[in-house]
């Protein structure tokens, strides 16, 4: 790990006595002009690797997972990498596509609040991408994962890849967040029917497997010790 770039994403700054986990490399504090989840995906100059973790404020993940992660988008760097799993599907019944994050076979997006993807996606979407996109995350104040995932799926005809079990993360210390509120689901299904007729095509692409290490739920001989302890 380089570094740990806050977004603060209210406008208002930290209180001056927060007090930040004291780790082994710099955490800096980026403070944000206005609360939009456009921000996480700006092209920071303080970026200074290829590679970024892209991660929400409640979302714990393991050292093994984050290290397990990396060394998967290391083979893969122009796709997102990550660990939460969703999917779209049409109903035929409102000529719709639908957001689905029930447990399934196959999947086409990773949710960024836990994904590894190459920093030049970052100027893709804030230079590249149209900026009617980026307006419509603001006017929903939702989807701007999903709206990375069509970008990448654009870009490179290809789906995203998961890694690990996990498929959702439970934050019991937390209040209520976004996708706890009534019309979340709804929201996000509108969304992709928003970017569809906006690219005019759907450019998302399915995946039927997961990436999990060498060893993983392989019985080894006592006295041996696999690659990564639960993964």
């Amino acid at each position: 790990m380089h570094s740990v770039l806050v977004i603060w994403n209210n406008p208002i700054p930290p209180n001056p006595d927060l007090s930040w986990p004291q780790l082994h490399v710099p955490i800096k504090v980026i403070l944000s002009q206005n609360n939009s989840l456009n921000n996480r995906f700006l092209p920071y100059d303080l970026i200074e690797t290829d590679a970024i973790l892209s991660i929400d404020d409640d979302i714990q993940l393991r050292h093994d997972e984050i290290v397990f992660g990396f060394r998967v988008w290391r083979e893969h760097r122009d796709q997102l990498v990550g660990f939460p799993a969703r999917a779209h599907f049409w109903n035929g019944s409102d000529s719709s596509w639908f957001y689905n994050s029930d447990y399934m076979c196959e999947f086409s997006m990773i949710l960024t609040g836990a994904a590894f993807f190459h920093k030049y996606y970052t100027f893709a979407y804030t230079s590249e991408m149209s900026p009617d996109i980026r307006n419509m995350v603001d006017n929903y104040f939702n989807c701007e994962d999903i709206a990375m995932n069509f970008l990448l799926a654009h870009i490179t005809r290809k789906p995203p890849l998961k890694v690990t079990l996990h498929w959702s993360f439970d934050c019991v210390y937390c209040g209520s967040t976004l996708h706890d509120r009534p019309d979340h689901y709804a929201a996000r299904s509108r969304c992709i029917n928003w970017l569809t007729n906006h690219y005019g095509y759907n450019p998302l692409m399915y995946s039927q497997y997961r990436a999990d290490s060498v060893l993983f739920k392989t019985r080894i001989p006592l006295g041996k010790q696999k690659c990564y302890k639960y993964i």
